[in-house]
């Protein structure tokens, strides 16, 4: 047995226990770990109201791309995105929301927000684009004929009368990217679905197998 004085404090520890101690010590420093962990994740709020909802998964979220036989817009791909920031640290909180992208199929986009609406027609996600010389209102939502498509409608305002655009409302359906045949023409698209001449046969085409790789 073996005695040591610690600024006076008379600690006596047994030799046979060091190993037990040690544990002991182990275990009380995982416990003060946790401790200091769970008041850490206590300073922290996480998730607070609606926002815990937006950062749930978003069934529109992905990038989807319109079907030519329903298209009678300037818009063939469509990006929805989900920027979740439902933490809040030190009472310093970043919003949390859902953002639209639209392309004509060139490099040239742009990105807006969007928030939810609940219509007499059901849930919407609706936004506003302003390219300068008109205004665009976006609403979006699954379609109700068929549940693995986005529908998309425009109402599109000019501001100046010898500007050229459409006017007034437009809709198309939208497809995911991955269950379209562009670039998968003669094969499976990644999604699942086939691009190939046997696919009508087996009821397996993509929907936009016609428009892009023919009958």
């Amino acid at each position: 047995m073996k005695a040591l004085k610690v600024k006076g404090v008379k600690t006596t520890i047994r030799i046979l226990n060091l190993k037990d101690r040690g544990l002991k010590i182990l275990i009380s420093s995982t416990k003060w770990a946790m401790g200091a962990l769970f008041i850490c994740f206590l300073s922290t709020v996480i998730y607070t109201g609606s926002a815990y909802a937006l950062c749930a998964a978003q069934e529109e979220t992905g990038e989807w791309i319109a079907l030519a036989n329903t298209n009678n817009l300037d818009v063939a791909e469509i990006t929805i995105r989900l920027q979740c920031n439902d933490v809040c640290h030190n009472g310093h909180c970043e919003p949390s929301g859902l953002f639209m992208s639209i392309s004509d199929g060139t490099y040239d986009s742009h990105e807006f927000s969007l928030q939810r609406l609940t219509l007499s027609s059901g849930d919407w996600l609706y936004g506003v684009y302003d390219n300068g010389w008109a205004t665009t209102y976006i609403y979006a939502k699954m379609s109700s004929l068929n549940s693995e498509q986005l529908y998309v409608t425009m109402y599109t305002e000019v501001h100046c009368w010898n500007c050229a655009g459409p006017e007034g409302w437009r809709n198309a359906y939208f497809i995911r990217q991955v269950e379209s045949c562009i670039d998968s023409c003669g094969t499976k698209a990644p999604g699942g679905c086939w691009c190939d001449s046997l696919c009508s046969y087996y009821g397996d085409c993509c929907a936009d197998k016609v428009d892009q790789c023919g009958s």
